[in-house]
């Protein structure tokens, strides 16, 4: 069940088929370009057009262009399979590229 006044609370926010997911940033600073910020924020949005490509062509794109987070993004997963709690070594690489460069997204709802 949803707690009360829950739903009519987000209703302004759910946008179907991800919901009320969201993010936002808060920038702190003196004298901010407030419309200088917000327009090269606005510039990294994903465009209708593009949302509606999907995510393999996404990764098409970081396969043509380059992925800068690939790095770090391989690093994190090798971090995390070291302590995956069953206290020994598969004996084998934890490489999770499956095709694309980003490690398994089969199930990733975005």
């Amino acid at each position: 069940d949803w707690p009360a006044n829950l739903k009519s609370d987000i209703a302004s926010l759910w946008h179907e088929p991800h919901g009320d997911r969201q993010q936002e940033i808060v920038i702190i600073g003196q004298s901010l370009d407030r419309d200088a910020i917000t327009q090269a924020l606005n510039e990294c949005l994903v465009s209708d057009s593009e949302m509606e490509m999907g995510q393999e062509s996404w990764y098409r794109t970081c396969e043509k262009f380059g992925d800068p987070f690939q790095e770090n993004w391989d690093a994190a997963i090798e971090e995390a399979m070291q302590g995956h709690g069953h206290g020994h070594d598969h004996g084998h690489d934890h490489s999770h590229d499956h095709g694309h460069g980003h490690g398994d997204h089969s199930n990733d709802n975005h």
